[in-house]
């Protein structure tokens, strides 16, 4: 083959004569016949390596995929050669199916196993089912099989990681949940086997240098909750009602801190169980605010800066709800917001309810059932007199309603549009007004008709 492809390349880069032309053809000829497949005149199909090597007689048909394998059916049977000639999984199976890149699915007699592309058996057919969950272009196989109604868990060389004595199995990559009639055993990244009667409630990662981490497991044994390791040993042994992970003091080479509860206390732990806040909270929850757990204390909820250490006492609060930008808190009725990045109060508590405004430094409030505009500093912008949620939108344009019928206005409170009896809708740059007695008005935004609107 390589004095074929030498021949052309040399032909090709030379001038052609008609001497030339004429092995020009001949040499693309016979780089042609390398791994053909032909037709014989009895009707079946050929495949030859060379001119005068036959690989393959006889056979009912021959099919070339994915530029790489020969799909060869003959006698009712079904095999597979690479595109060099050599064979890969012998003439003998029902069916031949690729599960990636590196194997492929054989069945025979309706049982299912597993070649790899060197040509090695690595599951015999003796199962009902077979499936990859593994990546398609990755050498590494995670194989489910279903053996007699149970399954089980293969790698890529055929070795068992779960025998098939299971109901079910769940779970990701991870952590996987093995069921079975007496209980739940779980495989740790596919390598580690857990069982004793425990549940893993959730997986956290502890990074130590930036490139390197460690796989940490949260799991329940009876009522109480400890840590495993990512080889599946016990870490720290079960003492906790309730442990949580998120992420909580997260920083390079420093130690994670978890939530716990022992009886009806909360309090805060490191990984090695040292006490960071002591149990003596009625609840500790995670927030999004960088560097804060929400704390129920006997005087109300607080903010506990993990960073610095200490209570924000500033103010307590009842609930809160925390934007991009901003938290609002909540305490006998009244809301107000924090600022994420110093969480200081903006203004104080005396609103009902106060809503944030997307990419405008204003907030819409409500006071008395009606809703008006203020900014950080609780400096009116809008009176509070409107019957609906204020929001800003095309630039400076907002959407009133006020006495039952609906306006435009901008940020000086000055009426652009309106007051009318019908709905106006607001979009990013345009309105529309919705009428029940003909076509719907679309106002671009500066409030000129651009269309007649479907309803």
């Amino acid at each position: 083959m390589h004095k074929y492809l030498f021949l052309l390349f040399c032909l090709i880069s030379a001038p052609i004569s008609p001497l030339c032309a004429q092995e020009y053809r001949v040499a693309i000829a016979v780089a042609r016949i390398d791994n053909t497949i032909k037709k014989a005149p009895n009707g079946k199909y050929q495949l030859w390596k060379h001119p005068d090597s036959l690989l393959i007689d006889n056979a009912d048909s021959i099919v070339f995929k994915n530029r790489e394998w020969y799909y060869i059916r003959k006698d009712g049977r079904q095999g597979l050669y690479d595109r060099d000639g050599k064979v890969v999984i012998p003439i003998e199976y029902d069916r031949i199916e690729q599960l990636s890149g590196y194997l492929f699915l054989i069945e025979k007699d309706g049982k299912k196993g597993v070649f790899n592309t060197d040509g090695r058996k690595i599951l015999d057919t003796i199962f009902d089912e077979i499936e990859n969950k593994g990546y398609e272009w990755s050498d590494k196989a995670r194989l489910y099989v279903r053996k007699n109604g149970k399954y089980g868990l293969c790698n890529e060389r055929g070795e068992y990681l779960a025998q098939p004595i299971y109901n079910e199995i769940k779970g990701n990559f991870y952590k996987l949940e093995l069921v079975k009639d007496d209980g739940t055993d779980y495989l740790l990244s596919f390598k580690h086997f857990v069982s004793d009667g425990i549940t893993i409630l959730h997986k956290f990662v502890l990074e130590t240098d930036g490139i390197r981490s460690k796989d940490f497991y949260i799991f329940r044994k009876d009522t109480l909750c400890g840590l495993l390791d990512e080889e599946g040993k016990v870490f720290m042994k079960p003492q906790y009602t309730k442990l949580v992970c998120r992420d909580i003091g997260y920083r390079f080479g420093t130690t994670p801190w978890l939530i716990a509860c022992k009886g009806n206390n909360y309090g805060t732990i490191d990984i090695y169980n040292n006490v960071i806040l002591p149990f003596q909270y009625k609840s500790i929850r995670a927030t999004s605010i960088v560097g804060c757990l929400a704390v129920e204390t006997e005087t109300g909820k607080r903010f506990y800066d993990y960073e610095t250490k200490k209570f924000i006492n500033d103010y307590t609060f009842d609930e809160y709800h925390t934007s991009d930008l901003y938290t609002a808190i909540k305490k006998d009725g009244k809301t107000t917001l924090i600022s994420n990045d110093t969480k200081k109060m903006m203004f104080p508590y005396k609103y009902q309810d106060v809503f944030s405004q997307f990419h405008h430094p204003y907030f819409c409030v409500k006071l008395n059932n009606l809703y008006g505009l203020v900014d950080a500093n609780d400096k009116i912008i809008i009176p509070i007199m409107y019957e609906d949620r204020l929001w800003i939108t095309c630039g400076d344009k907002i959407v009133i309603k006020k006495d039952g019928k609906y306006g435009i206005i901008n940020l000086k409170n000055e009426l652009l549009y309106g007051m009318i009896n019908h709905i106006i809708v607001a979009y990013n740059d345009f309105f529309d007004i919705y009428d029940s007695m003909k076509e719907n008005t679309r106002l671009d935004a500066d409030l000129n008709v651009i269309q007649e609107a479907k309803k």
